[in-house]
């Protein structure tokens, strides 16, 4: 849904601004999604 929010806001701004939305939001998804990974990587091996 926050996708759909910085797209509104991407053609609200300025260019420059709404790219920069864009990145933090795509590396904060990414760096959430490998926490996630190596956090269920290590509990799996530990219980097992």
């Amino acid at each position: 849904m926050s996708f759909l929010w910085l797209g509104a806001g991407y053609l609200t701004q300025n260019a420059n601004v709404g790219a920069y939305d864009l990145r933090i939001e795509f590396y904060a998804s990414t760096c959430n999604y490998l926490i996630y990974n190596t956090l269920k990587h290590l509990f799996s091996a530990r219980l097992l």
